[in-house]
């Protein structure tokens, strides 16, 4: 069950798709967490699973700083077309 939530988280981030991905992956954390036995097979998943999501959410981070400061350029902008001088016809 973990295997395949893994494989696809990373189907679905190869597609592009980080918010499936993330889901697939907090999926299989919580699968492995709940596990009440704690062996090598179980320390390495839940390692792995933990590094996927630190990239996930700093790639988050990254795009989502991006898409502010473009939004932050499009008002100023739309801002500097609205108050710039007037032109006589």
């Amino acid at each position: 069950n973990v295997e395949s939530q893994i494989k696809r988280g990373l189907s679905a981030r190869t597609a592009n798709m980080v918010g499936s991905a993330r889901q697939y992956f907090e999926k299989a954390y919580a699968t492995i967490c709940a596990v009440s036995y704690n062996d090598d097979y179980v320390k390495e998943k839940k390692a792995q699973l933990e590094g996927y999501l630190e990239e996930i959410s700093s790639e988050l981070r990254a795009s989502n700083a991006s898409a502010v400061k473009k939004k932050a350029e499009q008002e100023q902008d739309d801002l500097d077309v609205l108050f710039a001088p007037k032109k006589k016809w």
